[in-house]
């Protein structure tokens, strides 16, 4: 399933979503979720002040892109999950908290360096193709590095969580 693409360079969402099944809750799979975090995404600028924690918006842009990128085989990402991490974490992150919490650290994988010297622009335009082709990818099941094996359901909640945690992290 693909994002159909019209012509419009103006438009920074020209393309039509496909028609899916409507998935109602938190999760990256509700055509109506995918577009507010698309839109939300579109709005970031390379100024923006984060309010918490230590990536600037630049490493964050990379950290999402990686992280949503490894469930769709777009990154390999060493499994780094635990017992632990599995079922108790996981179970805690999808069921438990409303939000994700502030300041926790993630997977290795996902970490970006600090030095890192990354262009806005093109981990802007790399963050919103992964997110497309995440919303369109069929898949039943996700590799995570530190959950193990999600089903579609659960990574859809994870994804829109995940991406609506950056996004506050840095007032969007």
């Amino acid at each position: 399933m693909e994002l159909l693409m019209k012509r419009d360079i103006q438009n920074p969402r020209s393309f039509e979503l496909p028609p899916i099944a409507e998935i109602q809750g938190e999760t990256i799979f509700n055509p109506a979720n995918f577009l507010a975090i698309y839109d939300r995404t579109v709005k970031i600028k390379p100024g923006a002040e984060r309010q918490w924690g230590k990536m600037n918006v630049i490493q964050m842009l990379n950290h999402l892109k990686i992280a949503t990128g490894s469930g769709i085989n777009a990154y390999k990402l060493k499994d780094e999950s635990s017992f632990l991490s599995r079922v108790i974490i996981k179970f805690f992150v999808l069921r438990v908290l409303k939000r994700l919490p502030k300041n926790v650290n993630g997977p290795d994988g996902f970490k970006t360096e600090m030095n890192n010297t990354l262009d806005f622009k093109k981990e802007k335009e790399q963050v919103l193709n992964i997110l497309k082709k995440a919303y369109t990818s069929s898949r039943e099941s996700y590799p995570h590095p530190l959950f193990g094996i999600m089903t579609r359901p659960q990574w859809g909640k994870l994804i829109y969580r995940h991406f609506d945690h950056h996004l506050r992290q840095f007032g969007l």
